[in-house]
């Protein structure tokens, strides 16, 4: 789904700083809330090259949420408190009200060579709860994209699945959108080369053999930050910033894509 129009993530970070701060446990959580506030103070001021790297260290900390069909939240998180970067979940009322203590969403062990970070969550149109992270030496690579699919209460269904099929060179910055009964569509950044990567799966994570397909690009420059959301049961739109000349000048990009 389509994180925000300025930055990822952002609309799922201001859902993460709308839940009452007695609620946030987690330091990264506190730091995130950090760098979002400055990057504010500075979109505000127009300094918006600064504002975004405030925004994405934001973003690579906090948690994502979505509100599920019974208005309950699942919160994921990026958390260190075990001295490895993993992934934690945990329910919540609409309201910001917890429900019930966190839980770790990544089975795969998290250590220092095997981080998780930039979690994404998409409800699926059978009703079950998608997680998406991005994970180190899990795929047998660097940073693969892995998902999980949980019940709204958060009990994991199924295994882990590796959403990548190609492992060479990093995958980074996973985004989720439900493409209803025909499934959902993971996107991910693709380095060495920053173009925009996608797979589409069914509502149980199978592939049905479909592999995953770069986004046409006009540029050859970097690709940075997808985001997709569903158009309708046949076609799903992917946005990103483009960076043409690898300056850091950035223009946001579309393109249509078939289901």
């Amino acid at each position: 789904m389509s994180r925000c129009s300025v930055h990822p993530g952002l609309i799922c970070l201001l859902l993460l700083l709308s839940i009452p701060a007695g609620a946030q446990q987690d330091p990264n959580q506190l730091l995130a809330r950090k760098h979002y506030e400055l990057g504010a103070q500075l979109y505000k001021t127009s300094d918006y090259t600064r504002a975004l790297k405030e925004f994405e260290r934001a973003y690579e900390l906090s948690a994502v949420a979505r509100v599920d069909a019974a208005d309950n939240i699942l919160v994921f998180w990026q958390s260190n408190e075990s001295g490895a970067y993993a992934i934690q979940g945990r329910q919540m009322s609409a309201s910001g009200k917890t429900m019930g203590a966190p839980f770790l969403a990544n089975t795969h062990a998290a250590t220092t060579l095997s981080a998780k970070k930039t979690p994404e969550v998409e409800l699926l149109h059978s009703g079950t709860v998608l997680a998406g992270w991005a994970s180190a030496g899990q795929d047998g690579s660097s940073w693969g994209i892995v998902g999980q699919l949980f019940s709204p209460k958060g009990a994991k269904v199924g295994s882990e699945i590796i959403l990548n099929d190609v492992v060479t060179g990093p995958q980074l910055d996973p985004v989720l959108a439900s493409l209803g009964p025909a499934g959902f569509v993971a996107c991910w950044d693709e380095a060495p080369n920053m173009s925009v990567h996608c797979r589409r799966f069914t509502n149980t994570g199978g592939t049905s053999g479909k592999k995953q397909y770069a986004v046409p690009a006009n540029t050859a420059g970097n690709q940075l930050w997808p985001s997709v959301s569903a158009v309708d049961d046949k076609h799903h739109v992917v946005t990103w910033l483009d960076d043409p000349t690898k300056s850091g000048t950035y223009a946001m990009r579309l393109r249509v894509m078939s289901n």
